[in-house]
């Protein structure tokens, strides 16, 4: 089958942030869902598919409408992600109450199926403004969360207390004045380990919108540019503004990533791309088989 960039089927329509996850041989979807820069937001929708391009509307996996007053995550919410662990299943979610003038904290639901109901967590993970959670599990079992606030940052966290437990460390920056990245914040963390090494994508509006890369050899190591530019951009494409991504595997066990993806004033909706580890720097697929 053939996918082709961007996805602009009705469902799931416009998205921001989009992350998903390969349970069995389904896929499931989750993403920032409108209004994104103002006003209420329904909570985290749940999407299923079996081949990528026809999806299907599972739920509201956390919804608005069922936060009690005065949780301070009551009525927006960005880029959701799901994460399996121990046979257990997580979303974490940025959120904020706008009428107490709570800026962004990240907050943990879980659940016993993908599919939910899943039970939110009504204090965030930190007491600490961050953003664009993503949780990894390394092979020891521990899981750490990547986060950004400006700079991108990892800590240990503990799923069933739902709290960090370690102190966020900075693992890497925004560029220098000249280089593509510059800028006052990079944003959208995903962290993955292939062949030994850790890859950690992140997302810069430096140039518009483009993903780039660090790497180190351990999760306590140094984290190092990947290369001296994006490794995956839109400039150039007819979908110019591309990326915060996050990685997943297809059913044939290649490795993918998913992104939002646009033109200069067109609705934001699903990318699916192929990569591989060690990458080259590339454009975005305007079309990849699966």
């Amino acid at each position: 089958m053939i996918i082709k960039n961007p996805n602009m089927s009705d469902i799931p329509g416009n998205i921001r942030d989009p992350m998903i996850t390969r349970y069995g041989d389904r896929y499931y979807l989750v993403a920032s869902s409108p209004q994104f820069w103002s006003g209420y937001t329904p909570g985290v929708r749940l999407w299923s598919s079996d081949d990528l391009v026809n999806w299907h509307f599972e739920s509201t996996i956390i919804s608005a409408d069922n936060i009690k007053e005065g949780c301070h995550c009551k009525n927006r919410f960005w880029a959701p992600e799901l994460f399996i662990h121990n046979g257990k299943f997580y979303c974490t979610v940025n959120a904020r109450d706008d009428e107490c003038g709570i800026d962004l904290h990240v907050y943990l639901a879980e659940a016993d199926e993908i599919t939910g109901p899943y039970r939110l967590h009504e204090e965030p993970v930190i007491d600490r403004n961050f953003n664009d959670a993503n949780l990894f599990a390394d092979d020891d079992g521990t899981v750490y969360m990547t986060a950004s606030w400006n700079d991108l940052y990892i800590m240990k966290i503990d799923l069933e207390k739902g709290k960090v437990i370690s102190e966020p460390c900075v693992i890497a920056s925004p560029g220098k004045p000249g280089e593509w990245d510059h800028g006052r914040f990079i944003e959208g963390s995903f962290l993955i380990k292939r062949g030994g090494k850790y890859y950690l994508w992140y997302s810069t509006p430096s140039r518009g919108y483009e993903m780039g890369m660090y790497v180190a050899d351990s999760i306590d190591g140094e984290f190092r540019r990947y290369c001296d530019g994006p490794i995956l951009t839109g400039l150039g494409t007819d979908i110019p503004i591309a990326g915060h991504n996050g990685c997943f595997t297809l059913v044939d066990g290649r490795d993918a990533i998913s992104f939002h993806g646009h033109a200069k004033g067109q609705p934001e909706r699903l990318c699916i791309d192929i990569v591989t580890y060690p990458m080259e720097p590339r454009k975005i697929s305007m079309e990849v088989e699966i």
